[in-house]
């Protein structure tokens, strides 16, 4: 019997504050379309937010990349779907594609989750989380290599440079209180140069979210420039505790 794939799909249309000075898709915007689009269909599963709280349990993203096939542009309505892999154990993943109205492929992406306890910290089974046949779920990748773990920049062997500071404020916040995954988006964009930026657009886009952050932490930025890609490390200010690394793949400007 033919079913249907697990999936979730809403429009959105571009906003001006979702894209930068040069009218491009944000990082962060992207970033926040997927998160949408997680919690909507998590919801819709029985395993959102609220129902994991009831278990002392809530999800956690560790990995997320995207490619950029073909930017939208400011006010064009897009679609996006996505589709939650079969579990594993103790880890899940979730793909996404991002189309224009006439279903030409604009962005894919795919992102990893696990789910902790609020109270211990510990890393919990998620494997039951989704009973549902293989049948149900998605076969199709969205590229080669996704979810790929970052190398730190010392490993690189090319010289290291300052990116940015920051400081947690208020509006980075989630409702669990720390800072949201879509606002890492825009601290690894505030770490490029102008120029580089006047050049060049992300043409692929990876971060691994490693420690959380809280209000009123700082946290500095270190890049790596090798070939056509940028790696980025935060490290908390004052201490040797990783925040996330990034990855950006870059193509000229047309």
């Amino acid at each position: 019997m033919k079913t249907e794939y697990l999936s979730h799909a809403r429009k959105f249309t571009v906003a001006v504050d979702e894209t930068d000075y040069r009218e491009l898709l944000k990082p962060s915007a992207v970033l926040q379309y997927f998160q949408d689009l997680a919690t909507a269909h998590a919801n819709k599963l029985g395993v959102g937010y609220n129902d994991l709280l009831k278990q002392d349990k809530c999800w956690v993203i560790s990995r997320l990349g995207y490619r950029v096939n073909k930017y939208p542009s400011l006010g064009e309505e897009i679609s996006a779907i996505t589709f939650p892999k079969k579990p594993r154990i103790v880890d899940v993943n979730r793909d996404y594609y991002v189309t224009d109205k006439d279903g030409n492929g604009l962005i894919s992406g795919t992102s990893k989750w696990c789910v902790i306890g609020i109270s211990d910290r510990n890393i919990k089974k998620c494997k039951d989380l989704f009973p549902y046949e293989d049948a149900f779920f998605n076969p199709a990748e969205p590229f080669e290599n996704g979810n790929r773990k970052i190398k730190p920049l010392e490993e690189l062997g090319v010289e290291i440079k300052r990116g940015g500071e920051f400081t947690v404020g208020i509006t980075d916040l989630d409702r669990n209180r720390h800072m949201n995954n879509a606002r890492y988006g825009d601290a690894v964009l505030n770490s490029c140069g102008i120029d580089e930026l006047n050049e060049k657009k992300i043409a692929s886009f990876d971060i691994n979210f490693i420690s959380e952050l809280f209000v009123g932490d700082k946290f500095i930025v270190s890049r790596a420039d090798a070939e056509e890609e940028t790696y980025f490390e935060a490290l908390k200010d004052g201490s040797e505790t990783v925040v996330f690394r990034a990855l950006i793949g870059w193509k000229k400007r047309a």
